[in-house]
């Protein structure tokens, strides 16, 4: 169905909602959870010092114990799950949203990409077939070179080209080997 001149295109505000609302929960949840897992930091105590004895005496605060392996594996496992659930979500909600923009064959479909060469640089060469007939075309960085049609099958015309029956493409000059 094309669409009616002047008419504005759907916008669809309800992926973008989502995705903000899963944004929010995965900031608040990083700004939170941390704070929630973490112990009471022990505060050393001041001790007064009478007057006139030395001032520069320090005594360090107490080392605080170690965390335990099993909360720190614990808080390790969670934030992967909870990385692991965000990047799913987001691939689902980025296939429904650009689900009508992605490229599906069509059913009148005519030109296929049979094969690719890459070469060096950015050049390339690819075997292209429509219908049953096949063309050459080569390409490099500033767009397409050649496009050569094959109207026979490669090795047919290859058998021929050996007995001396077909004549050699000018496109296509290659020299003969002993």
């Amino acid at each position: 169905m094309a669409p009616v001149a002047g008419a504005a295109p759907k916008v669809r505000w309800a992926g973008w909602i989502v995705f903000g609302i899963v944004g929010l929960i995965a900031t608040g949840a990083g700004t939170l959870l941390p704070g929630l897992t973490t112990t009471d930091q022990v505060n050393p105590t001041t001790s007064e010092t009478p007057a006139g004895e030395d001032t520069f005496d320090y005594t360090p605060p107490p080392l605080p114990d170690f965390p335990s392996p099993r909360a720190m594996l614990l808080r390790l496992a969670l934030g992967t799950v909870v990385v692991l659930a965000l990047c799913v979500l987001t691939l689902l909600g980025v296939k429904r949203w650009l689900g009508p923009f992605a490229q599906t064959p069509a059913a009148g479909r005519e030109l296929y990409v049979v094969e690719t060469l890459q070469l060096n640089g950015r050049c390339s060469v690819f075997l292209l077939q429509t219908g049953k007939t096949r063309a050459l075309a080569g390409v490099d960085g500033s767009g397409l070179k050649v496009l050569i049609p094959l109207n026979d099958p490669f090795e047919v015309g290859l058998a021929d080209d050996e007995s001396g029956a077909v004549e050699s493409s000018p496109a296509l000059s290659f020299p003969k080997v002993a």
